[in-house]
């Protein structure tokens, strides 16, 4: 229990960018290591994109219950909030003396693409995850072997409508989610 409260303030810690960044610091963490399957990692993510909120608490949670239960629920709140709090109370207390800072400025100039790097992870992995069926996607054998043409469809259809007719992702997500009760 206590290395869940560890990779989870570790997490916190490094988790500039909002819920996708989480995304991708969790399934590193918990996923790449075969703590969490893939399998329950996807339902995780698709429930938390599914209810109202903030991505990270609701991950987090599932993670801390899939480990141990109401307890893990506990540890991974407190350690998602734990970092925030401390680093809130000093940003706080310090914030007159570094906003004009050059060296807070260049830090988050460099911090921008790292994020991007981290959610484009995050969409490999699901991609493979989802329309491939498979995490470990090594030729070209492999990848027409595993595709899933319907998962493929499902994926540009929701695209399409997010990115060219500008759909509310609400009405994709219910969209998206009745092609995929009709199609897989």
């Amino acid at each position: 229990m206590l290395s869940l409260l560890i990779s989870f303030i570790k997490i916190t810690l490094s988790s500039f960018g909002g819920g996708a960044v989480i995304i991708a610091l969790i399934q590193k963490e918990f996923v790449d290591t075969g703590i969490i399957s893939p399998s329950d990692f996807i339902i995780a993510v698709g429930l938390t994109q599914m209810t109202p909120g903030p991505i990270a608490p609701a991950i987090s949670a599932y993670v801390g219950y899939k480990l141990y239960g109401i307890v893990g629920v506990l540890i991974t709140s407190f350690a998602l909030l734990l970092p925030s709090l401390v680093i809130a109370f000093i940003i706080d207390k310090l914030f007159d003396k570094v906003s004009k800072s050059k060296i807070i400025e260049y830090v988050f100039l460099f911090l921008k693409p790292i994020t991007v790097a981290l959610v484009v992870s995050v969409f490999i992995f699901f991609l493979k995850m989802s329309v491939f069926n498979n995490n470990t996607i090594l030729s070209l054998h492999d990848i027409v072997s595993y595709f899933d043409i319907g998962a493929a469809f499902i994926f540009t259809i929701s695209l399409l409508c997010l990115q060219k007719f500008k759909l509310n992702i609400v009405y994709v997500v219910i969209i998206c989610g009745l092609l995929g009760v009709m199609i897989l």
